[in-house]
């Protein structure tokens, strides 16, 4: 079996909740193989250790961290990683199914691509691992003020896509149009409030779609966030907890 092209990895320490939202998030995405490692930061609640002895799924690993900082963390997982591009999703990260295979075409489309951001979600992002490893990894192990990895990457010249909307809302075409680049980022704006700005920082009149645009995209912002405080408390409930093995063997069986 040839090895898995996307490591996905998931820094976590006693909090089931996310971990379980992660891997959902992981296993619901389609047409693409990729290799998922928990990292788990020393976790001692028995929600939490129930979660991890549940990580029997194929190509599924969990590496106990014990005392490790979640850049620590990330750094062992990019070592221990097989995948030619490594993803971590963010905490409340949205994500259509089809986000990973979809990213993947970018970076097979466009060789100089380095790293995918969600503007909306900022701590989803994909990257190719041996350019993350040359920026010096997700995140900096013991360096204060930090500028974070897209930084580091522009500073270096390598080339950064970021998606201005949630995935669940945009198709795949759109994810390699808002391109920012040290060479770029200066030329123009990243979303579509900053599209409203003039060159001098001042907002000037917006037309009417204009404002119906912004209105609609703030009413969908608002419905996503309640869906996913509606997310949060289903998975804290019991009937949660007692669904866990079905989940479990649900996932093993669609993914043997």
């Amino acid at each position: 079996m040839s090895a898995p092209r996307i490591s996905i990895l998931i820094p976590c320490l006693d909090d089931a909740a996310a971990l379980e939202g992660a891997l959902d998030l992981a296993f619901a995405q389609d047409g693409c193989e990729f290799e998922i490692l928990v990292l788990d930061r020393g976790s001692t609640q028995a929600r939490m250790a129930a979660t991890v002895r549940e990580l029997r799924w194929p190509r599924t690993r969990c590496l106990v961290l014990p005392g490790y900082s979640r850049a620590a963390a990330l750094e062992r997982g990019l070592s221990e990683a097989a995948g030619e591009f490594a993803v971590v999703f963010g905490a409340s990260a949205a994500l259509s199914r089809s986000f990973l295979a979809d990213s993947l075409q970018a970076f097979d489309r466009d060789g100089r691509l380095s790293l995918l951001k969600t503007a909306s979600e900022p701590g989803t992002q994909m990257g190719r691992r041996a350019s993350i490893r040359v920026a010096g990894g997700f995140e900096t192990l013991g360096r204060g003020g930090d500028p974070g990895l897209r930084a580091r990457m522009e500073a270096m010249g390598q080339r950064v896509v970021v998606i201005p909307e949630p995935e669940a809302r945009r198709s795949h075409p759109e994810i390699q149009a808002p391109v920012e680049t040290a060479e770029t980022s200066a030329a123009g704006p990243e979303s579509p409030v900053d599209s409203l700005q003039g060159s001098s920082g001042a907002a000037p009149q917006a037309s009417s779609s204009d404002l119906e645009l912004l209105t609609r995209l703030a009413t969908l912002e608002s419905a996503l966030e309640s869906a996913r405080s509606e997310v949060r408390s289903l998975r804290s409930s019991l009937s949660w907890r007692i669904s866990a093995p079905l989940r479990a063997l649900h996932r093993w069986l669609t993914h043997s």
